[in-house]
């Protein structure tokens, strides 16, 4: 459940009638004074700059210094503030106010009450038995009542008891929805210290979810939230989050936290741990070097550190809606860049949580700590015509247990460019140079009768040349109602030259039963063999601009074989009630379709459909290492009064099972909407054996209220092991 803070009581409105306002005048056809009463009538206006009354008929007390307005009073403040009512009562000595049966409005807030009796004071705002609502006044679409409530003016909170939430509902007209004793929040839209928003959820296997978060405060330069939670049937846990901004230039976050589950969860779940601990850290900085050393260079520092002990860590935290990604990436960069230089400095550490329940557990999984780059940016040297650049790279591949390696790696283009008589096209040569150096430690390789030994280095090197001719056209057509046509060609072809050393596809790091790809770096195949390139991409616009084709082709073939290398196709379509695309790359030299993502999306009224499908195979010495394919699609339908029904579906073919599907229900509109759906999809957790998928079926019902925020509930029904 949340909600959001907002500033609404219609008390406000008249909390401007202070007494002893200035230049505050009365008007009326007829006044009459017997003592100390003054009695006005016909048409009474009371007016100031800031706002204006007006009633039928007005009494003045000059003794007691009360003024009574009788018949139709109106109050508008400022242009945006209104009240109505029949009665209105203002004590000038104690500021107090006191309406019976006022209607009141909020025009920048577009908010209402009516109230059948309001009583405001220098300290507070007393309302009871009132209705307030942001929607239509005729038949609104919810509103609420309550019987007392009250608004503490120094502290800037909103009371109010016993309210019940009414909305008028398709088919079933004026409907209650939830009650509760007690509703309150805060007014003030300062940033302040208290409590945040409960969140409340239920699962059939973790029982009632309960969290308060709290939130500290006190300075401008640092916040801090605490959301301790309970899960009645699993344990309980605390989460801390401190955010900071350090200087002008920069701003960051802490955040750590625990869950301790119940022996009898545990066991019933067979989970690794008990206790899901983690600490996160954010930072990203502009200004680092600059403080020191001022110059025209820019620079950058963004830090992202994440420490846990199992993915349930994230799951607990983000109550299951955390997208699950085996690997935890942890990093930090920081770069210096010039117009001529750039130089980087780059950590990687990851967290493999599949490997939990594994032999050697993350010991064994590859971190790069550091990477250095410095790259020198496309300059020209003799003649603006002869270009080169420069980067040079070192990694350090480490880990405590397998194979460890330090990689020095070097890229130098060296081009000359020119363009062909009358413009129509672009001709470039470009000498490229490729060296690395590998050592390596603990590790080993085969040698021509199987036995092992000892590999501690690899020097490799590469050179090709690469000729490249393109060109840009544009043509207008009276077609259609006009069409224009833009087309990008380029035909390259590349030479391979000097060739020294190689790298081992495969490292042994115990014996050779024992064994893993080689994790360097290294040149792309398709520059160390004479192929031929040639590639299209062109648009197509109506008269109106509006772009209704995009299609690329490239294709490589490999001019020595005497065969096709790879061919990638992608093409666009944009009308006005449908777009589609696709994505297909197929490899020659392996005969197979290697990726594939096609996809239709159609908008017709108020229908709306997508679907898609995606298709990814990976290669490892030309057998089958990985593949995916998933189908994903959504639909909706707009009904009257924005009635909203939807669904979706995501499908695994590989795994052959249901990986997601939903339906439901939604309303939105102005001043308030809601929604209940059904979904299916599977959660990992991480069990003895390593992560297990699990179905999750939950009942999903949310409503949110303007200005006040949203009430959600969400109820785990069943929970299961995935089959397939």
């Amino acid at each position: 459940m949340k909600i959001n803070k907002s500033f609404i009581l219609f008390a406000l409105f008249l909390s401007s009638l202070q007494a002893r306002v200035e230049n505050v005048e009365f008007v009326a056809k007829e006044v009459h004074k017997e003592g100390s009463i003054v009695t006005a009538t016909g048409d009474v206006l009371v007016y100031s700059p800031s706002y204006l009354i007006s009633a039928k008929r007005a009494k003045y007390d000059e003794k007691n210094e009360i003024v009574e307005l009788f018949e139709n009073v109106s109050i508008l403040r400022n242009n945006e503030e209104a009240t109505n009512s029949n009665y209105a009562k203002i004590n000038l000595k104690t500021n107090e106010i006191t309406t019976d049966n006022a209607f009141a409005m909020h025009q920048n807030k577009e908010l209402w009450i009516a109230s059948e009796q309001f009583c405001s004071s220098d300290a507070r705002i007393d309302t009871s038995k009132s209705i307030v609502s942001s929607c239509n006044v005729d038949e609104p679409d919810w509103h609420i009542e309550y019987k007392d409530g009250y608004l503490d003016k120094q502290k800037k909170y909103l009371h109010i008891y016993n309210p019940v939430f009414y909305g008028n509902l398709p088919f079933v007209g004026n409907t209650p929805l939830f009650y509760l004793p007690y509703f309150g929040f805060s007014t003030d839209k300062t940033r302040r210290t208290g409590f945040l928003t409960p969140n409340i959820a239920f699962s059939k296997s973790e029982g009632l979810f309960f969290e308060q978060p709290f939130y500290i405060a006190e300075y401008n330069e640092w916040d801090l939230e605490l959301n301790p939670q309970i899960r009645t049937n699993r344990g309980a846990g605390l989460y801390a989050t401190f955010r900071f901004a350090d200087s002008p230039y920069s701003s960051g976050y802490i955040r750590t936290g625990f869950f301790k589950d119940s022996k009898k969860y545990q066991d019933k779940n067979s989970l690794k741990y008990s206790t899901h601990t983690g600490v996160e850290v954010e930072y990203d900085r502009d200004k680092l070097a600059k403080y020191l050393v001022n110059g025209d260079y820019g620079e950058g520092l963004y830090v992202r550190f994440k420490h846990l002990n199992d993915f349930d860590y994230l799951n607990l935290r983000e109550n299951g809606n955390s997208a699950y990604d085996s690997l935890v990436h942890s990093k930090i960069n920081y770069f210096v860049n010039t117009k001529e230089h750039y130089f980087g400095i780059y950590a990687d550490y990851y967290i493999n949580t599949a490997k939990i329940a594994t032999k050697y557990g993350n010991k064994d999984t590859l971190q790069e700590l550091p990477t250095l780059q410095y790259h020198s940016y496309l300059d020209s040297f003799l003649s603006k015509n002869l270009t080169y650049s420069l980067d040079v790279k070192y990694h350090n591949y480490t880990r405590k247990i397998g194979t460890k390696a330090q990689q020095f790696e070097l890229n130098l283009p060296v081009g000359l460019n020119f363009t062909l008589p009358n413009g129509w096209a672009n001709l470039s040569y470009t000498h490229n140079l490729y060296a690395s150096h590998i050592s390596y430690q603990k590790s080993f390789e085969l040698d021509k009768n199987g036995f092992m030994r000892d590999k501690n280095n690899e020097k490799y090197a590469r050179s090709w040349s690469e000729i490249a001719l393109s060109s840009d056209l544009a043509r207008a057509y009276d077609v259609f109602g006009g069409l224009f046509h833009t087309m990008n060609l380029k035909l390259s072809y590349i030479q391979p030259g000097y060739k020294y050393g190689e790298i081992a596809e495969r490292l042994y790091a115990f014996d050779k039963d024992e064994s893993e790809e080689n994790f360097v770096e290294r040149l792309d195949e398709k520059y160390q063999r004479q192929t031929l390139n040639a590639g299209i991409i062109q648009y197509l616009f109506n008269s109106d601009n509006k772009k209704i084709l995009r299609h690329s082709l490239n294709t490589s073939y490999y001019t020595n074989k005497g065969r096709f290398a790879t061919t990638d196709n992608r093409l666009d379509l944009y009308f006005d009630y449908f777009t589609a695309f696709s994505k297909l790359t197929y490899d020659h030299e392996k005969k197979k379709l290697i990726s594939a993502q096609n996809g239709i999306a159609a908008t017709y009224n108020k229908l709306y459909f997508d679907i898609r499908d995606s298709y990814d195979v990976k290669f490892d010495d030309f057998n089958i290492k990985s593949k995916s394919h998933f189908l994903q699609t959504s639909a909706h339908y707009t009904f009257p009064r924005d009635i909203r029904v939807f669904g979706s579906y995501a499908y695994d073919y590989v795994e052959k099972y249901t990986k997601m599907w939903q339906i439901g229900i939604s309303q939105y509109r102005k001043c308030w909407n809601y929604g209940i759906y059904f979904r299916r999809n599977t959660d990992p957790i991480n069990t003895s054996y390593g992560p297990e998928p699990k179905t999750k079926n939950s009942v999903m019902v949310f409503f949110a209220f303007y200005p006040f925020g949203d009430f959600n509930y969400d109820f785990s029904l069943k929970s299961k092991d995935v089959m397939y």
